[in-house]
Formats: C-alpha cells, structure tokens, sequence
C-alpha cells in the first residue's frame, strides 16, 4: 500500500472555551444544509394536504354504539344476505315486514335526521353474528363497515343473524364492506 494514499486522521481542534459549547463553522453549515433538503419534502406535503383537503367538509367517520341499534336477531325471516341502507318510512315498514315475518309494527324512527343501515348474515351457525362498526367518508364515498364473527360452536342448526343500527342521515350513494372474524374466544 502507497504511504502517499493513506489518509491522515481528522484532527478536531476544540476552542478553549469557558464553560459554554459553541459549534464549529462545519457543524453550523450541516445543519441549514440538513434542514434545506428536506424543506421541500415538507413543504410539498403541507401543500398536497392542503389542497386534497380544501373546500372539502369530509365529516369524521360516524362509530357505531349499542344505543344506536334498532334491532338485532338470529331468526331473521330474510334468508339470503343482504345490505341496506333505508332512508324513509315507507321502506323501513316494507323491510320489517321481510325481516320479522309481519309479526309486529317497525319501531319508530326519525328519518329526518336518521337513515338505517341493515345487514343480514342470511343462513350462518350457531353463535355466529354480524356488527355494524362505523361509516366512513372514503374520498368522495361512503364505506358501511361491519363484521361477520364466527363462532367456533359446532351445533347442527342454522340462524339468520341481522342488525339494523340508526346513524346520522347523509346524502349520497353508501358501499357495504365486509371483514370475517373469528370469535375472541375460539383462538
């Protein structure tokens, strides 16, 4: 190996200071330097939030209570799955018919500042249940989130789970995803 290549170590002269740190120049021009190439990350970013977001009034995502449930059963006269968003009286009268046979009158609900979301399991195990979690703004759409919970029960019968839960009215069109799950007990 040529000697003449070899690298001398750094030597670092510290100032004899009393009591009081100053940084050399090198370490005062790394940091503007640092802080410089990433200011246009940021400041892109703060703009792109800005401008994704401006003029839009997207409401937070609405979580859903056990307050806000209208009914829940395993014995659902409906027998195939199916999602709903039901907006008015008439349809809510028409639907609770379907789900309960005609065996009593719908509860009662403001549609004026409610609207109902409606899933049925249709034909599912024992213990097996559905749950209405939230609705939530996706860009310009609205997301019906809610699980279906598997039991680990091995029973030789069938039920028909549904819920209805009552949410803040809103305007628009509603998509309906799912999310199978296993029951916490069964793990």
């Amino acid at each position: 190996m040529c000697l003449a290549n070899r690298r001398k170590p750094l030597s670092v002269r510290r100032p004899q200071t009393q009591g009081k740190l100053e940084p050399s120049r090198q370490q005062t021009m790394i940091i503007p330097r640092r802080i410089q190439s990433g200011a246009p990350f940021i400041l892109a970013t703060a703009l792109a939030l800005l401008l994704t977001s401006c003029g839009k009034n997207i409401p937070p995502p609405i979580n859903v209570v056990s307050q806000d449930q209208i009914y829940y059963s395993d014995e659902s006269h409906m027998t195939e799955v199916d999602e709903r968003v039901i907006r008015d009286a008439a349809t809510w009268r028409q639907v609770w018919g379907q789900i309960t046979g005609g065996e009593s009158a719908a509860p009662e609900v403001d549609f004026g500042d409610q609207m109902l979301l409606m899933v049925n399991g249709g034909r599912m195990d024992p213990g097996d249940r559905i749950q209405i979690d939230r609705l939530e703004h996706r860009g310009e759409e609205m997301v019906v989130m809610y699980r279906v919970i598997e039991d680990c029960g091995t029973l030789e019968s069938d039920v028909f789970p549904i819920q209805v839960v009552a949410v803040e009215r809103r305007g628009g069109q509603l998509r309906f995803e799912s999310q199978h799950v296993r029951a916490p007990h069964c793990r």
